[in-house]
């Protein structure tokens, strides 16, 4: 087992041979996507409950907890399908999805919200 020291001089290595990486790729276009990124959130479970899931990027940028439970990687896919849901309506009135599952159960457009 790697102790923490170990584990954040490893973390460093990779973070740099990918940016060289990088850097050399741009000048021959080779088309793979190589990414690393520090920042990451332990989900309350994968795509199914007895799967782990982990959010890459800063979540609590993104959303604010009021309550409840922590979210799950379903509860992202329905945020991203609403979102695009709503798109379709964007030069329309205020619009309202609602969704479980990746499934649209609601949808309202309303000229005025209260």
């Amino acid at each position: 087992m790697i102790g923490k020291v170990s584990q954040k001089m490893l973390l460093m290595f990779l973070h740099i041979t990918i940016r060289i990486y990088l850097t050399i790729s741009e000048e021959k276009m080779i088309r793979v996507l190589k990414q690393s990124i520090k920042d990451s959130s332990v989900l309350r479970y994968g795509e199914n409950p007895h799967q782990k899931g982990i959010f890459y990027g800063n979540l609590d940028e993104l959303f604010t907890k009021l309550h409840g439970k922590e979210l799950s990687y379903n509860n992202l896919l329905d945020v991203d399908a609403a979102v695009q849901l709503m798109n379709d309506f964007q030069d329309e009135d205020p619009t309202f999805a609602i969704l479980k599952h990746n499934n649209a159960c609601g949808l309202a457009t309303r000229e005025l919200i209260g």
